[in-house]
């Protein structure tokens, strides 16, 4: 009986410091988290990563990795307006998912820390069938100019979608999703 008692004693003692050194971990772990400052786009090499097409969807992936030389952090939405030739400009719709990721099922807004040489992505896409009632869409979109979250200065890109062959197509409104690490994708 005696051995048995000190058996549980030490078994409890086990699981309380356990517990203990989570909560300690997880604490150290937020605040590590919030003590980083945000990237900014000085920071990070912004770059379309990959494209793709299915069903009528075009668009794909656009990266932003951490060059400098401290980690950094990412949350929400990058600005994404598309741009004709003729200066015409479209912002991105806001989405949570999009056809080609990331996966709905995040809950709340991903924090993404990144160190030097890892990468978040945010994901676009449109369309590329004429809308109700029209037989052709307009002159396709030429570039992207991308803006990471909570920063103000943006880098101009190619909207050329190499897996379709062709500039991104104007037919439809254009959507972003949030930062989520690359891993996160389906193709990350």
């Amino acid at each position: 009986m005696l051995i048995r008692r000190a058996c549980i004693t030490v078994a409890l003692a086990i699981v309380a410091a356990a517990i203990v050194e989570s909560a300690a971990s997880s604490i150290a772990s937020r605040s590590e988290s919030t003590s980083i400052g945000s990237c900014t786009t000085s920071e990070l090499k912004i770059r379309l990563v990959s494209s793709g097409v299915a069903a009528g969807t075009v668009g794909g992936y656009i990266g932003f990795t951490n060059r400098g030389s401290v980690p950094c952090r990412l949350t929400g939405w990058p600005t994404l307006v598309a741009l004709m030739r003729a200066g015409k400009s479209t912002p991105a719709l806001h989405v949570r998912s999009t056809m080609f990721g990331p996966r709905p099922i995040i809950k709340g807004l991903p924090v993404v820390r990144l160190r030097h040489g890892e990468r978040a992505d945010a994901v676009f896409t449109g369309g590329d069938n004429p809308g109700p009632n029209e037989t052709t869409c307009p002159p396709a979109y030429r570039y992207l100019r991308v803006t990471s979250p909570g920063s103000s200065r943006s880098v101009l890109l190619s909207a050329w979608l190499s897996s379709y062959g062709h500039y991104l197509p104007a037919c439809t409104r254009i959507e972003v999703s949030m930062v989520v690490p690359a891993s996160d994708l389906y193709h990350g």
